[in-house]
């Protein structure tokens, strides 16, 4: 049956396999505080939020649209893979996905990209709710974008600021943690 499947719904069930198998791994292996480590915070999607650093290092925001999906994903991919071995962070954070609407798919294999990588390279990976990322912005509802030049942070758009949020709050209130085998 799934040599009747396209060349994007093959990768979309390896992409599963890789995940399942490496949910199934291995111990834990706890880290005090996410204080003093580099760690690489991300505001998912075609246009991602990007910040990291010790404390609040350095921060961005890159395109990866694309007229084809799996391209994106492959950009994604490429970018994230020479981040990771540029500034060896320890951990990878992430904004937690939410499913709905047509950006579903991308956020669900974006975040699982960054899963897989972090593996991978044997860093902790760490998923974030968007609305405890919020809650510690001090913002109810809406762009994170005000708070974020409160702080006196230049940002471009509502995903630097997202990210730089994520990392804040990460540095701030966060055990680390990898699974696996070290």
């Amino acid at each position: 049956m799934i040599e009747n499947f396209g060349l994007n719904q093959k990768a979309i069930i390896l992409l599963w396999v890789v995940i399942f198998w490496i949910h199934q791994m291995g111990e834990v292996i706890q880290i005090r505080s996410a204080k003093n480590y580099t760690i690489l915070a991300l505001d998912q999607g075609t246009y991602t939020g990007w910040a990291y650093g010790t404390n609040l290092g350095e921060y961005g925001s890159i395109d990866f649209k694309s007229d084809n999906r799996i391209e994106s994903w492959i950009k994604y991919n490429k970018w994230l893979q020479e981040k990771i071995e540029e500034i060896k962070p320890l951990c990878v954070v992430v904004e937690q996905p939410f499913f709905r609407g047509k950006s579903s798919d991308y956020l669900f294999h974006f975040s699982n990209q960054a899963r897989l990588l972090a593996h991978i390279h044997k860093l902790a990976f760490l998923e974030v709710h968007g609305m405890t990322i919020k809650r510690h912005a001090g913002v109810k509802k809406g762009k994170l974008n005000d708070k974020a030049k409160q702080r006196g942070w230049v940002v471009k758009n509502d995903h630097e600021a997202d990210a730089l949020f994520l990392l804040d709050y990460v540095k701030e209130n966060a055990s680390v943690q990898y699974e696996g085998e070290m």
